[in-house]
This record gives C-alpha cells, structure tokens and sequence, in this order.
C-alpha cells in the first residue's frame, strides 16, 4: 500500500510538469517558461517531446519525458539516482493561472512510465524500478507555485524539503488510474511484478485526502538459491505468487508530516483515519532445471485474511537538525560529520507516533511435504492464526497485543500445539532518547544498561494451551489459564507481582517419567494437574515486602502454600539487584507460615520406602523421624525441634495439615535470625515466636 501512494505521488508531481512545452503561445507560453526554469532549478534536465497540438481548450503532448539525475556520496561512497517520467500522450485542458500556483479543469494520460535506478558505478545497476501506470485521468488538478531549491552543495539532501512540501500541496477533485503495473531489478536480474487493476482518490487539497481506493492486485517475487541458503536450503529457483483483495483508506492528512519538515505546528496530529486491506494469498513454487526439463512444484502456501489500521498520528519534533546532518554525511567523510553531534538531542527532537488499532484475521502457512527430486530439507507445517490485534502502540509503549487461536504442526515428530489466546498488555520501553543516552552512559556497566533498557511488560495472559502427539487420545499438556501481573515498576523491578496457574495438566508417563524416587521412597506419576498463584507487593517507601498466596497443588496429591512478611528492605535493591543477598540480610523477618495438607503422594511416597526396605510402614516412618532430626543438628535436640518432627511425623501417617507458624514480638533481623539458627538453637522458637500444629 505504501508502495501505491508513493507511485501516486510521483504521478501528480510528473503530470503538472508536462506543461514545459515550447510551442505553445502567450500565457501558456509564459507558464510554461516559468516551469522550465523550476525544472531546471530542481535538477530536472533532458526534457522532450515528440509533438504537440492544440484540441480545443486542451493541449496535447506526445512522446513526453523528463530526466532527474544526482548523485549522493555517503562516507566515500557514491550512488547515483536516475529517474525518467515518460507520457505516450499527455492530454491537458482548461488551464488557468494565479498567484497561489497553476489550475488544469483535466489532466489525461492514457499511458505513464516511471523509471527509477540507483547505481553505484560498479556494474548493474543495484535498483531499478518500472511502473507503468494507464489510463490516468485528474480533474481539478492544482497546482502549487514551484519553490526555490537550496544549493546543491551547501544542503544536498535537505534542498528537497521545499519540493516534498509542494508535492503535499498538490490537489484535485478525483484522480484515477489503472491497471498500474510495476517491475523491479536488482543487479540486473528481475526480482519481482506486481500489477493493481485500478486506483482512485477523491478530494485532495492541502496535504489531505479524502480517500483513496486500490483494486484487486496480483504479482510474483523471484528468489535464487542463494537467497535461500542457511534458511531452507532449497536448491531450485522460488517464485512467490501473490493476490490481494481491494484496499482503500480514509482520512490521509500529511500535515503532521509538513509540520515535522518545518519545525512548526499542525492542525492535526491525525495522520491516518483508517486503512482496510484486502485478503492476501501468496503461493510458493519451486523450479529447478532437469534433464526433462524444469521441474515445478509447489512448496508453500500462505493466506492473510483482512487487515485494518486506525488513528495513525504523528505529533510534534523537528527535522532540521537531522536534515543538517543527513547533509554533512553527504559532504563530508563519517567520522567529520558526526563530531560534535549530540545523537541525544536529535532524538529528542523526533515526532512522537501513535497507532490506534492494528488488526490482522485469519493468518495461515502451510509448508508441504519434501520436494521430490530436488535437493530440500522444508518440513510439513501448518499452521494458522485466526487473528492478530495490536492497540495504542507509541514510541515508548503498547497498550496490549493479542494472538487469537493459534495452531501449528510439523512433521516429523513433532507436537500439534493449539492455543486459545496469548495476550500482553500495558507494555513500556525507552525511548529514542533514553535508550540512546543510556547506551553512551560510560559509567554504566552492560548489566545496569541492559536493566534500564528492560521493557515492562504490565500483563501476560495465555489461555487453553494444548500440547499433543496423540491425535487426541492423550494430550501431553493442557492449560486452561496462566495470568501473570506485574506493576508499579521501580527500574526494571515490578513493586508489585501475581501470578495465576490455573489447571496445567501434564502426561508424566509420555514424557518417560511414570514415577520418581526421592530419598525417602518412590512415587507413581501419571497426568497430573497443578494450580499455582503467587502475590507480592513491595511498599518501597515502607522497606516492606509482603508475600501472600504463594501456594502450589499437584491435584490429589500435594497442597502446600507459604506467606511470609519482610521489612526494613533496603531500596538499593532497586539499583543494584545483583547485590541483593547480602542486602536482604539488613532486613527483618515480621512473620510468616508454611502450610501442608491433602498429601496423599507423601504417604505413597513412605508406603512405598517401607516395602523397598522391607519394614512396617510406621517402624518407616520412625525412621525417617530419626533422620530428619539429625539432619537439623542442634536444632532437632531443641523441644521446638522435636515438635516439629513430632508434627511431620503425624502429619505423613495422617495427611490432613501440618501448619509451621512464626509471629516475631517485633521484627526479626535477618541475619540475627541466622546467627540464632546457628549459635542458639534453643532460643529460636522465643524469638520467632514459633509454633507447629498438626489436624484437619
């Protein structure tokens, strides 16, 4: 589409240049002296005609054209720029003159070739694009008075803005065309066609356009070998065969353009109303040479259903300073142009960019099965999307992107995954500005540079995930749901976090785990489903972490849940996270518990120690007590150490709950905590203020 309006561009400021006739007489003779001299002030040169004739109130020109040429050298390269505009016949009537520009009641040009080619002097041409466009007819074509371009050696590139401002004052009633047709070459060698059946615009005036229309387009992109290597592999010739459906756009105003040109303000920050694109399918060939003769095959399939965008804006910022630097990288070598630039401050004077809703349906690929004779290495896929959404996206942020049921499979051994929805939401990153400062901060290490560039992300939803080799008869992994929330970032830290696991199922067997062993006995595995959730929260100002709901479930099997408070946190952790162990040891310990019940996999888990070990399940239990409490040294020798395995040990006979509670008088400093743990063992449970209980 954007390929469209640029031709379109190009058409209406090659059509009003068609008047630099010389044999036309009075007025019209004046004009046309007028536009020789802005052809030539703006660097056009060899214009022709073969003939021309008058046709009542109209004048007719045939065999047109036109030449552009320049050349650019960016640090000791050159690139020169062609560009040829090219009438079999120019049609234009009812001209009229006044101080604001030139007026044509109609413009006709039954056929129009443009010409572009960028060339670096070292043999074919790197670029060369054609379009032919038919059948193009204006009316109320106005045009703007030609301005004065800078010279070309004090402001090479920047001379130009004055003529892309004018291109944006060019205006008419209705402006139609087609078929347009385009060819593109690169190094000499076709790359790619493509052909609209038609296009039409309506009331252009000032910088805004009304609407635009595009009909069906078709075309083919050419891909070589070489252009494959390291990706598929493919040893044949590809052609990527595409259609699409109508398109058409609403509300195109370039004012916020023209306002970033000139450093002033627009009327309008809205870009763009809205853009609808029609249906895309692109079919992928192969084609490689045989002694037969060529082999053709088709490998791929691809289909985009309609797309749409709305409120495209661009507001404020300044191009002069970038203008005047894209000049001196043109005058002068990199490394001239570039001293004493301030990269900062040219990004800060940037536009700023929003767009409202970006939407894409029905998204598919499909990769057939091998290509038969050809040397391939392109698996089986399909895949498919039906619909991608995208809101408030900016330059520092977005507001949330969707994937709607998602679908792929590959061959060979490969899953069928499916996928309900993926979502992430109120998502933040630097900006220009910011990212460019931060990555030329030399007293940052790359760990903190990395840290203040992390996007946040606010939101991540993921919804009926499915995994499966099966076909359906026994699923590896399903997900109804997992939510997780992030906010209040300090740095690169979220000061507050949740997150939601709700039923993840796995098929333990088909991932070759039946049951596993623990150093107090086995436990049988089979698909088991697990719950997860978590919430933290993080008063910075308070120095208080809070966490609550920390709880995991294998369903029938285990439920254990944790929540414990922490104070006195220091806000240094937010700066220097890598530090934060020794740092967590200044703060204390405000209370907590640690809860268990429903572990039906912990009294298989001792039933089964006790057979392997060929004893009573209660002289196993006896045993495990023993161990346990040796393991925690002093503290098993203490009543609360003994307390606490007298509890596991009821708990594991009877599974119901075992709860270990801590409610500190006062808060508890960390590292005291430690060095009681260590050097006091029996005085712990007064200064935690410790208790265990076990029951239903």
């Amino acid at each position: 589409m954007i390929q469209f309006k640029t031709v379109a561009l190009w058409t209406a400021g090659a059509l009003f240049l068609g008047v630099a006739s010389p044999a036309l007489a009075g007025a019209e003779k004046d004009a046309v002296l007028r536009f020789n001299a802005y052809l030539e002030a703006s660097g056009f040169d060899k214009v022709q005609v073969g003939s021309v004739e008058e046709r009542g109130d109209a004048v007719v020109l045939r065999d047109y054209s036109f030449h552009f040429g320049d050349e650019f050298k960016i640090d000791h390269e050159t690139t020169k720029v062609d560009l040829t505009v090219s009438f079999d016949e120019l049609v234009l009537s009812g001209y009229s003159e006044n101080a604001e520009g030139y007026r044509f009641a109609k413009l006709e040009a039954p056929q129009q070739k443009i010409v572009m080619v960028l060339d670096d002097g070292k043999g074919e041409d790197d670029f060369r694009y054609e379009l032919i466009s038919k059948n193009t007819v204006i009316d109320a074509l106005h045009i703007p008075t030609a301005p004065e371009l800078a010279d070309k050696t004090k402001q090479p590139v920047s001379r130009y803005v004055p003529l892309v401002l004018q291109l944006l004052e060019v205006g008419y009633d209705k402006a139609s065309a087609g078929p347009l047709s385009t060819l593109n070459f690169e190094d000499g060698v076709r790359t790619s066609w493509s052909e609209v059946s038609s296009t039409l615009a309506k009331n252009s005036r000032g910088g805004v356009t009304e609407f635009v229309e595009y009909g069906a387009g078709k075309g083919v992109t050419f891909i070589s070998p070489e252009d494959t290597q390291g990706a598929f592999a493919i040893d044949a010739d590809l052609e990527a065969r595409i259609e699409q459906g109508p398109s058409s756009l609403t509300g195109l105003d370039l004012r916020p353009l023209r306002a970033y040109l000139t450093g002033t303000q627009s009327p309008s920050g809205l870009l763009l109303n809205s853009s609808e694109a029609g249906a895309v399918t692109i079919e992928v060939i192969a084609r490689a040479k045989g002694a037969e003769g060529d082999a053709e095959k088709q490998i791929a399939d691809f289909s985009i259903g309609e797309q749409s965008v709305s409120g495209v804006r661009l507001q404020g910022g300044n191009a002069a300073n970038l203008l005047a630097l894209l000049d001196k990288l043109v005058l002068e070598n990199e490394e001239t142009a570039l001293q004493g630039v301030d990269p900062t401050a040219i990004a800060s004077e940037q536009a700023d960019f929003t767009v409202d809703k970006l939407q894409i349906n029905d998204i598919s690929v499909k990769v057939h099965e091998g290509l038969s004779g050809l040397d391939a290495t392109v698996p089986e896929i399909n895949a498919r999307l039906g619909g991608f959404e995208m809101n408030a996206l900016t330059n520092t942020g977005l507001g949330d992107i969707q994937l709607n049921e998602f679908y792929v499979a590959a061959t060979p051994q490969s899953p069928e995954v499916e996928m309900g929805a993926f979502a992430l939401q109120d998502i933040v990153w630097p900006s220009l500005t910011k990212l460019i400062a931060t990555m030329e901060d030399d007293s940052l290490s790359e760990d903190e540079k990395q840290r203040k560039l992390m996007p946040q992300v606010g939101v991540l939803r993921l919804v009926d995930l499915l995994v499966d080799y099966s076909g359906g008869t026994a699923p590896l992994v399903t997900l109804e749901s997992m939510e997780s929330k992030a906010a209040n970032y300090q740095e690169a830290i979220p000061t507050q976090l949740s997150t939601a696991l709700k039923n993840l199922s796995v098929n333990m067997p088909m991932l070759g785990i039946a049951s596993y062993d623990t150093p107090f006995g086995s436990v049988s595995l089979d698909t088991e489903t697990f719950q997860h959730n978590l919430d933290v929260s993080w008063d910075v100002a308070a120095g208080q972490i809070t966490l609550t709901n920390l709880d995991f479930e294998i369903a029938d099997g285990l439920f254990a849940e944790v929540s414990f408070t922490l104070g006195s946190v220091p806000a240094e952790l937010l700066v220097d996270p890598d530090g934060a162990g020794d740092k967590l040891m200044l703060a204390t310990f405000d209370g907590g518990y640690l809860r268990l019940k429903d572990a039906p996999m912990l009294r298989e888990m001792l039933e089964n120690g006790a057979k392997d070990r060929g004893v009573s399940f209660e002289a196993y239990v006896d045993e495990v007590a023993a161990g346990l409490s040796a393991s925690m040294g002093p503290l098993g020798q203490t009543q609360f150490g003994k307390d606490v395995v007298a509890a596991l040990t009821d708990f594991a006979q009877v599974p119901d709950q075992f709860e270990l509670k801590f409610s500190p008088a006062q808060p508890l400093p960390l590292i005291q905590l430690a060095t009681t743990a260590m050097v006091a063992p029996d005085q712990l449970q007064s200064v935690t203020g410790g208790s265990v209980a076990v029951g239903q």
